[in-house]
């Protein structure tokens, strides 16, 4: 029978476009307190505004690992307890592992793995052994159709293995851990990706609708309210047509 998350609180990063928009409009509908993190002022000040006294924004830049920190410590100060954490927030690049510039490398670094490793090491006494942390990963892990996926995909598979080992680590607690691992999702992420258009519109030929947003934030939804005895480690989520 699945358990009810009304009352709980979340940590969501990432939250004012895309996936992580979604989920913490999902997850506000069944009355959690979500703590949201993103970086642009505006955007978050909007996110507050619309939706109301049980959303808390927080101001960061998930790729300098000292604001990475701070989050975190005023996190902890306006949540005494948290519930969830869901490392969501993700930086693209589509370039050949050897052209990628240096500065990009360490920025995608911080963002994707460095930050979700950073969270979950600070948030996780505030769970006292009892939450969820799911983390949000891609298909491409599984499989590199080109070399220009490879920057990004090597974050995520790493962010795979802190997953697995964490699973490992926590096995005798309370705390779940989950990954979700997404195929092609409809989000605004891939506009600020440079030069993917054209292999956007190839992917569109041969998958004509992908995930939405949505479909995404429904799983993780499902996910947490599993019964407490249940855990639903791994989670691959693909767009019908895509078959890897």
């Amino acid at each position: 029978m699945p358990q009810s998350i009304s009352g709980s609180s979340a940590v969501i990063t990432g939250v004012t476009s895309g996936i992580g928009r979604t989920v913490t409009r999902t997850l506000l509908a069944d009355g959690v307190t979500v703590a949201g993190i993103a970086r642009d002022p505006r955007r978050l000040a909007a996110a507050a505004e619309e939706w109301g006294d049980r959303f808390h924004p927080v101001l960061a830049d998930l790729s300098v690992p000292q604001a990475v920190k701070d989050c975190a410590a005023e996190i902890t100060e306006r949540l005494p307890h948290i519930d969830v954490l869901v490392n969501n927030a993700a930086e693209c690049a589509f370039d050949r592992p050897s052209a990628l510039p240096a500065g990009r490398w360490r920025s995608l670094l911080e963002t994707n793995l460095l930050s979700a490793i950073s969270l979950t090491r600070d948030l996780l006494p505030s769970m006292a052994g009892a939450g969820h942390i799911i983390n949000i990963s891609s298909v491409t892990t599984r499989h590199l159709s080109s070399a220009r996926y490879g920057p990004y995909a090597l974050t995520k598979a790493a962010l795979e293995n802190f997953t697995a080992a964490l699973r490992l680590e926590l096995a005798a607690t309370r705390t779940k851990v989950s990954l979700v691992t997404l195929g092609l999702v409809d989000t605004p992420i891939y506009e600020k990706v440079n030069g993917f258009q054209r292999t956007r519109r190839d992917l569109a030929e041969r998958v004509p609708r992908w995930l939405s947003p949505d479909d995404a934030a429904d799983t993780i939804h499902w996910m947490l309210t599993r019964p407490p005895h249940v855990v639903v480690g791994d989670v691959l989520l693909l767009p019908l047509h895509q078959a890897r």
